[in-house]
């Protein structure tokens, strides 16, 4: 009887990880098709968006820079040539760098696809380690860089660079 019961809740068990699974999944292609649709209705904004993720993805040689340059320094960089950059990335008219809090904001230009977004702003900020059980920050330990916009809506920033910015103020144009 014992064996029936474990036997019983082992398939009961493998029963819920399948269901759970299932619902994970089927989240996932609804958020997919959802995605195909807004781009199909709006392909500007798609494309813009594509635009936005490629100068995302090109700006990580600077966040590994700025990230290199707190280490070693203990500081945050005032300007690209201390980080040793002498080259904007496509898509980017002017940085800004914000030695208060390691902010690097960065305005886009005619290279950043639609219109509405040229002259908007991205962002990255640095997000520190934070010692286990503890409230305090490791602030020589920089973890990664946050991404998004303070003048930009979410919906049309790209997945890896769509965290809330608002706190941040964009810079005079």
């Amino acid at each position: 009887a014992n064996e029936a019961r474990r036997a019983g809740t082992r398939r009961f068990g493998g029963m819920l990880v399948l269901g759970l699974f299932s619902a994970l999944l089927t989240l996932i292609v609804i958020a997919m098709a959802q995605g195909e649709i807004r781009d199909a209705r709006h392909p500007q904004a798609a494309e813009a968006r594509k635009a936005m993720g490629d100068i995302v993805r090109s700006f990580k040689p600077i966040t590994q820079l700025a990230t290199a340059h707190y280490t070693r320094t203990g500081r945050f960089a005032g300007d690209m040539q201390e980080l040793g950059v002498n080259a904007l990335p496509n898509g980017i008219s002017a940085l800004q760098f914000d030695t208060s809090n390691g902010a690097i904001i960065a305005t886009l230009s005619t290279g950043a696809g639609e219109a509405r977004v040229q002259g908007k702003h991205l962002a990255w900020l640095p997000v520190f380690k934070q010692r286990s059980g503890s409230s305090e920050l490791k602030s020589s330990e920089l973890k990664k860089w946050r991404c998004g916009s303070p003048d930009i809506p979410k919906a049309d920033l790209p997945s890896p660079c769509n965290d809330d910015m608002s706190a941040l103020a964009a810079p005079a144009s």
